[in-house]
């Protein structure tokens, strides 16, 4: 699966191949079968409003024997189940590839079985399993917020650290709930923190895309950002005038990096603890030390953040060795 980053959907490729027998479909004057090919999602999965399959796919397949769905198959889209009308037959032992564009759920699950069938005129031919993906989550993810006043746009601090190690040009995605927004304080800018210094900030309606240097050219596969190590970094959140108790948290999701050959991928999602309801007085002063290095007999460098509410534009930063 990846991630369509100009649509919020996670775009899976499911190959099926029949191993039984084939479906043969027969269209004519004298015979009009109607078959389908039915895949039920995972509970908690749903496929996206609009667009949600994607029947040009082969360009993403290395094997000769892949082909697409036969010309002339329809769609159809029932909470979380989809339904292609065949329009021809499908051969017994030959991979058919196709992309259904669905929305991950934002808790990992127990179980991610997808289902698939076959009926020809009404009757069950082919039944099928496959266990599906894994959703996963950053190992831990806060936000700190520096003022819970109504209609304030302060610094907010967020500390993240991944269970996967982040490499160059890979994104984090932080959006924002409800009349929520976060934003970069300047186009292109924001206060990195212990994130490499040429990690850039993108948007501001309401979500913002952290986007971490390109690879070097003399080790394009090392790591910019180590799994299990917290990363400490601000953002800018505009506080709305007011909000219901049963508000959601911020979402931060990360994304591998595009190329000319492979699309974005969506990696991990987590959601932190909901906001405090506005108007609260704002906490003492936050202050926050980030180790970058555990291990012992390692040269340790420390990160110390310093937010003062009265001055909640302020971040106030210290590195020692």
């Amino acid at each position: 699966s990846f991630y369509d980053a100009e649509v919020p959907r996670n775009m899976v490729i499911v190959d099926v191949a029949l191993e039984s027998l084939p479906l043969t479909v027969v269209r004519s004057r004298l015979q009009l079968d109607q078959a389908y090919l039915e895949i039920q999602l995972p509970q908690d999965f749903s496929p996206a409003a609009f667009a949600a399959c994607a029947l040009d796919v082969l360009s993403l397949s290395t094997s000769q024997q892949t082909r697409a769905l036969p010309s002339g198959t329809v769609c159809n889209v029932r909470n979380n189940l989809v339904q292609f009308e065949l329009a021809a037959t499908l051969e017994e032992g030959t991979a058919y590839r196709f992309g259904l564009a669905v929305a991950n759920p934002l808790v990992v699950l127990q179980s991610t079985v997808w289902t698939f069938r076959t009926y020809l005129n009404g009757q069950v031919l082919h039944t099928g399993e496959h266990p599906g993906f894994a959703v996963a989550e950053t190992s831990s993810v806060s936000l700190q917020f520096t003022s819970m006043a109504a209609s304030v746009t302060h610094r907010s601090l967020i500390t993240l650290a991944t269970d996967v190690d982040m490499g160059g040009s890979w994104a984090i995605l932080i959006d924002a709930p409800g009349s929520f927004r976060a934003m970069c304080s300047e186009p292109g800018d924001f206060l990195r923190g212990s994130l490499p210094a040429e990690a850039t900030c993108e948007g501001g309606d309401g979500s913002v895309r952290l986007v971490l240097p390109a690879p070097a050219s003399l080790r394009p596969y090392a790591p910019v950002i180590g799994a299990g190590f917290p990363y400490v970094f601000s953002v800018l959140i505009a506080n709305p005038a007011n909000i219901s108790g049963d508000n959601e948290g911020f979402r931060v999701q990360y994304y591998t990096a595009a190329s000319a050959l492979t699309p974005s991928r969506f990696v991990g999602l987590r959601v932190t603890d909901p906001p405090p309801a506005l108007g609260q007085a704002a906490d003492d002063t936050a202050f926050q030390v980030v180790h970058t290095d555990l291990r012992r007999g390692i040269p340790n460098q420390l990160d110390i953040f310093v937010t003062v509410p009265s001055e909640a534009d302020n971040v106030y930063g210290l590195r020692l060795q």
